[in-house]
């Protein structure tokens, strides 16, 4: 009996701490792909000039520009 009351009490902790690690899970990804789309605008928005140079001499937009950053 005792065993059954601590089995019962011991599962509705684990199914809290189940919810409460997926939700961390999910917005620390959110936060992780935010961050990674911000870190690689800034790689491409500081080099306005370099890009064009790149297009300039023939290179193409989608393969080798895009590659290389």
């Amino acid at each position: 009996m005792e065993t059954r009351f601590y089995a019962d009490q011991s599962e509705v902790m684990a199914r809290f701490i189940r919810i409460l690690g997926l939700s961390m899970t999910v917005i620390f990804s959110v936060g992780t792909m935010i961050g990674a789309m911000v870190t690689m605008y800034a790689a491409v928005a500081n080099r306005p000039i370099k890009i064009g140079t790149l297009r300039a001499l023939g290179f193409r937009r989608g393969g080798s520009i895009l590659g290389a950053f």
